[in-house]
C-alpha cells in the first residue's frame, strides 16, 4: 500500500534557504508549515532580520554569517558603487555577479549547518545561488521554487525581464532569441563567466546562460509560484 504524505515527510528533516527578501522569505511559509504539520523537521537559512517571524512559525533560523547579509533596505551599504550604476543592463549585470559570489559564503554555512542538522533535502528559493554548488558537494537533492516569474531561457519566448508578450509571428521569435544572445553574450557575459569561474572550482561544468536559468537548472526540481492564467 502506498504511504500517505504524512507517512512520507514523518521524521523527513529539511533546510529552507531564501536569500534576504520578503518577496522570497514570505513566499514559501506556507509551504514550510504544511510540511511541519505533516511531521517534518523544517530549519530556515536566511536572515537574522527575519528571526523573530520565524520564531513565531516555531521555526529554527540558522543565520547567514559567511556571505554578505543584503537585504532591500542596505545593499547600497554593502554595495555602495551599485547606486551610481545607471544603465539598466550594467546594473542588472553587476546584480548577477554579486547573486553569484554569495553562493561561496552560502555554501559554507550550509555546509557547516549540516554538520548541526543532517538535512535529506533543501528547499531553495529559486535566487539561491548556492543551488549547483549544495548539490555538487553536499550531494543533497535541491527543489527550487520559482518565486519570480519563469526565468528559464526559452526557445521561443523574450527573457522575462522586459515583459514582452509571446511571439506573434516567426518575425518576433526571431528577435527574441538575438535578444536572448545578446543578454548572454553581451549585457551578463561578465557574470556569466564569473559564476563558471565559481561552478568549475567545484566541479560543476561552466554556465552556458545566465545566473537565473542556470540555477533552474541544476534544481533537481522546479516548482513555480502562481496561477494558470498568469502563464502563456
Amino acid at each position: 500500500m502506498q504511504k500517505s504524505i504524512k507517512e512520507q515527510l514523518k521524521g523527513k528533516r529539511i533546510l529552507v534557504a531564501t536569500i534576504p527578501g520578503d518577496g522570497h522569505f514570505n513566499p514559501l511559509t506556507g509551504l514550510a508549515k504544511y510540511l511541519q504539520n505533516a511531521g517534518a523537521d523544517i530549519r530556515w537559512y536566511t536572515s537574522d532580520i527575519y528571526g523573530p517571524r520565524l520564531e513565531k512559525m516555531n521555526i529554527q533560523l540558522y543565520p547567514i554569517i559567511s556571505a554578505d547579509n543584503i537585504n532591500g533596505t542596505n545593499i547600497d551599504e554593502y554595495y555602495p558603487e551599485r547606486k551610481f550604476i545607471t544603465d539598466v543592463g550594467a546594473k542588472a549585470n553587476f546584480d548577477m555577479v554579486m547573486f553569484s559570489q554569495l553562493s561561496v559564503g552560502y555554501l559554507k554555512d550550509i555546509t557547516l549547518i549540516r554538520t548541526k542538522f543532517p538535512f535529506d533535502l533543501v528547499i531553495a528559493d529559486s535566487l539561491i545561488s548556492a543551488i549547483p554548488l549544495i548539490k555538487a558537494t553536499l550531494r543533497i537533492p535541491v527543489i527550487a521554487i520559482g518565486v519570480i516569474p519563469l526565468a528559464e531561457q526559452s526557445i521561443d519566448t523574450a527573457p522575462f525581464g522586459p515583459g514582452l508578450p509571446p511571439p506573434a509571428n516567426e518575425l518576433e521569435s526571431n528577435a527574441y532569441s538575438e535578444m536572448w544572445e545578446y543578454f548572454n553574450n553581451i549585457v551578463l557575459k561578465e557574470s556569466i563567466e564569473k559564476f563558471s569561474v565559481i561552478l568549475k572550482a567545484n566541479g560543476i561544468p561552466p554556465a552556458t546562460s545566465y545566473l537565473f536559468d542556470t540555477l533552474i537548472r541544476h534544481a533537481d526540481l522546479y516548482l513555480q509560484i502562481g496561477t494558470p492564467s498568469f502563464e502563456y
